[in-house]
This record gives structure tokens, C-alpha cells and sequence, in this order.
């Protein structure tokens, strides 16, 4: 057994899911604009904790920031051939809407990266350790490699939704990667944990199996959280909102039953 590495890939896939429940944290708090530029915050690599401490032209300023950036990423969708998404990406003003200063949103968000940063540190390490067991097993080493790889990419993407303001479509992207780096890193735990010769496609199924369940959650959610979506509810109601019940979730295209 790989002990060394698998203890570091171990903890890493528990630092990933971490990370994953900080990101819904800042998703339930409305927090993904807390901070308006990457990879630093407010231009600076500590947030301020008040808005005395932004120019009065701050909006403007992060505005233009991001424009300008969303003009780059769409020339790289019009060399992907995909010219509509950035025709409509560049008409879209509502992506230009500087949110007011929140202090308590911003620092939502720096935590946010922070983690974010000791995920790719630990996903390097990972990727280091690996070459130690290259020639007894170079795929281990391939993938891991792939993981970081793919973690720098994830990282850029992570700048795209916040230079979009939050796009839908790249928010979805986003999540994608998470789980993709999740179902890697589970594997590479797996596979040293056991010798790659006593490994048998029936081993790992669990680590394949609820990704597409997950997927399907996810895009659900996202489908019912549109403010086009048709709500019925159902459960009793105190002062407005519901303590318990279902909601039936209607649309042109998908209905479905969102519990809790």
C-alpha cells in the first residue's frame, strides 16, 4: 500500500468536499460577487471591512475591470465556435451591475478562496508524491497530474463566473469540474489504497455511479431555482415560510418534486 500517498489523497478528497460545502455557503448567502475581481479581492489580498476604504468610483472601476475581461473570454468562445454564447454574453448589461459593498458577503467569499488555495496546494502535493510510485504505477501518476491540471483550469473558470457576475451557464460548468475532481481524486484514493493489479472494474463502481445522479440534482436545481419557474406549495406556513412540506416545481419543459 502506498501509505504516505494515500493518507495525502485521503485527506485532500476530504478537503475538496470542504471546500464544496463552503461554496454552498456562499452560494445560499448571495455571496459569489462578494468580492468583483480575481484572484484578489478589491484589488487588494486582504478584502476591506468597509466601504471607506473602496474609491467612491469603486463600481465603476470593477465594472470596467470585468468588461474588460469578459471581451477575452469571448474571443475565446468565438475560437470555440461558440459566437452566439458570446454575442450574448457582450449584450448582456445586467452582467455589468456592480453589487453595493458587504462586508460580510466579501469575507464569505475570501474564506471561500482561501480553501480554495489549500485544495490546489494539497492537489500538488498529490501530484508530486505520485511520481514517487510512477514506474510501479504510472497511471496513478498520469491522473494525478490531470488533477492539478485540471484544478488550474477549474481555478480560471472560478474567475470567469465572477467576471460574468455570475452566469448561470458558467456557474454550471463550475460545478461540473468539482465533481470531476472529486471522482478523480476518490479514485486515486481508491487505486492506492490496493494494488493496481488486484483492481477490478466492480471496485470502484460506487466512485462512477453518483456522479450522474449528482448531476442530475444539481441542473434540477438550478432549473427550479429561475425566477420564470411556477411554484405550488404545500406544508404549513408560519409568518410566510414554510417549516415543512414539498414544493412542486412546474416548467415549460421539466416538472418535479423539490423536498426537504
Amino acid at each position: 500500500m502506498m501509505r504516505s500517498y494515500y493518507r495525502l489523497a485521503l485527506s485532500t478528497l476530504i478537503a475538496v468536499f470542504v471546500l464544496i460545502l463552503v461554496g454552498g455557503v456562499v452560494r445560499s448567502t448571495g455571496s459569489g460577487m462578494g468580492c468583483p475581481d480575481w484572484p484578489k479581492c478589491f484589488g487588494s489580498w486582504v478584502p476591506p471591512t468597509n466601504v471607506s476604504q473602496l474609491p467612491g468610483n469603486y463600481k465603476e472601476i470593477y465594472a470596467e475591470y470585468r468588461h474588460k475581461k469578459n471581451m477575452k473570454f469571448a474571443r475565446y468562445l468565438r475560437v470555440l465556435g461558440m459566437s452566439n454564447t458570446a454575442d450574448q454574453l457582450m449584450a448582456d448589461e445586467s452582467i455589468l451591475v456592480e453589487a453595493d459593498f458587504n462586508s460580510t458577503k466579501t469575507w464569505i467569499e475570501y474564506v471561500n478562496r482561501l480553501v480554495g488555495v489549500v485544495i490546489g496546494f494539497l492537489i500538488f502535493l498529490v501530484a508530486i508524491f505520485s511520481f514517487r510510485y510512477r514506474k510501479h504505477d504510472p497511471r496513478l501518476t498520469i491522473l494525478s497530474v490531470a488533477t492539478f491540471v485540471l484544478v488550474g483550469f477549474q481555478g480560471w473558470i472560478g474567475s470567469v463566473v465572477v467576471s460574468t457576475n455570475l452566469t448561470p451557464w458558467t456557474i454550471t460548468v463550475h460545478m461540473f469540474l468539482a465533481l470531476v475532481i472529486v471522482a478523480l481524486l476518490a479514485y486515486l484514493v481508491h487505486r492506492a489504497g490496493h494494488s493496481a493489479s488486484h483492481l477490478q472494474p466492480t471496485a470502484y463502481w460506487w466512485l462512477v455511479t453518483p456522479w450522474p445522479c449528482c448531476w442530475y440534482r444539481y441542473c434540477w436545481a438550478r432549473r427550479c431555482a429561475k425566477p420564470s419557474t411556477r411554484w405550488r406549495q404545500r406544508g404549513r406556513e408560519a409568518n410566510g415560510l414554510t417549516t415543512s412540506g414539498y414544493r412542486f416545481c412546474s416548467t415549460d419543459h421539466f416538472r418535479g418534486w423539490c423536498c426537504w
